[in-house]
């Protein structure tokens, strides 16, 4: 049997609630069927997000005071900051926001802090390359925030629908135009490494392959073998000095 894992942030931490399955890392709500099929070995994951079981929270002021605080802690200091049992960074301040959720006049706050702070820790722990959080893919990302802001509308009144309509939309469109800056600036980067990669290569081997060469002229027994151990050292100095080009140019 496969061990229980959310399909949206990639945490471990699920527990039984009210007839569901609850991720304690991100919120999300898996049915009875979809864990057995989560935990199946040989059977196609295909998870539906749920709408959230509602739980009445009297302190959602102050439990959103305190996710808020940790999410400032957490882009200010990075992922190790915030630790919740054996979840840190983005997951465990989704953790603290999770404590928030409240039913009643406040809940489309909620839905809309909890979204906001969704899109720019992801852009964060994108950066910073948090491994569970860089694993998922930019689609999982954007339908994730829409989610998330569905719910906000959903549970406004008339007077903030318009509102947060137009800003789910402005929302979605500047996530995923940062995500594929993002993406873009590694790759401009990881291209300049290989470039400078290309033209040290022939100097680094050829300075290896001059040292065999003098460590042969300084013991005629092994001149041969240090001469064909320099050409092979200036060989793959060559090789990996294409291959570096070849990664820049691509």
């Amino acid at each position: 049997m496969k061990q229980l894992t959310c399909e949206m942030c990639g945490g471990t931490d699920i527990v039984k609630e009210n007839g569901v399955f609850t991720c304690k890392s991100c919120g999300c709500k898996y049915s009875i069927e979809d864990a057995k099929r989560m935990m199946s070995d040989d059977t196609p994951i295909a998870v539906t997000v749920k709408e959230p079981v509602k739980v009445v929270n009297n302190d959602f002021e102050a439990k959103l005071a305190e996710a808020e605080t940790w999410e400032h802690l957490y882009f200010e200091r990075g992922k190790n900051a915030v630790v919740v049992g054996n979840i840190r960074g983005f997951e465990a301040v989704q953790y603290y926001y999770s404590r928030a959720e409240v039913v009643g006049a406040n809940e489309y706050k909620y839905w809309e802090k909890y979204a906001e702070f969704y899109q720019k820790g992801i852009l964060y722990a994108i950066r910073h390359k948090e491994k569970r959080v860089f694993a998922a893919n930019k689609d999982e990302f954007v339908q994730r925030l829409s989610t998330l802001m569905d719910f906000a509308v959903k549970y406004t009144d008339s007077k903030n629908k318009d509102r947060l309509i137009q800003k789910k939309k402005a929302m979605i469109e500047e996530f995923e135009s940062d995500i594929d800056r993002i993406i873009s600036v590694e790759d401009d980067d990881w291209k300049k490494t290989c470039g400078i990669a290309a033209k040290c290569m022939p100097f680094v081997f050829g300075a290896l392959a001059l040292f065999f060469i003098c460590l042969g002229l300084s013991d005629a027994s092994t001149m041969g073998l240090m001469i064909v151990m320099a050409f092979i050292t200036f060989g793959i100095g060559m090789v990996m000095s294409f291959i570096y080009k070849r990664k820049s140019e691509s």
